[in-house]
């Protein structure tokens, strides 16, 4: 059901980071707070649903590359 008035409503959701801050780092593994907001709209709505919400991102990095290993709600 969610889908299918996602998709009639047309809804559409960006999320930007706003803020980041590492929390810890060793050579291969990273984790940072990011700080999320995600704007909410809706065809033939008038007005944006803002919410704002944290995330701790673990990365790790593997033949070179920093990959996403971890998210975690904060």
């Amino acid at each position: 059901g969610v889908k299918d008035q996602t998709v009639k409503n047309q809804v559409k959701l960006v999320a930007t980071a706003d803020a980041t801050s590492i929390v810890s780092a060793t050579e291969n593994k990273v984790v940072a707070l990011v700080f999320v907001n995600q704007v909410t709209t809706a065809k033939g709505a008038t007005n944006q649903r803002v919410d704002s919400s944290r995330v701790l991102v673990t990365l790790t990095r593997g033949d070179g590359d920093w990959r996403i290993s971890k998210l975690k709600p904060f």
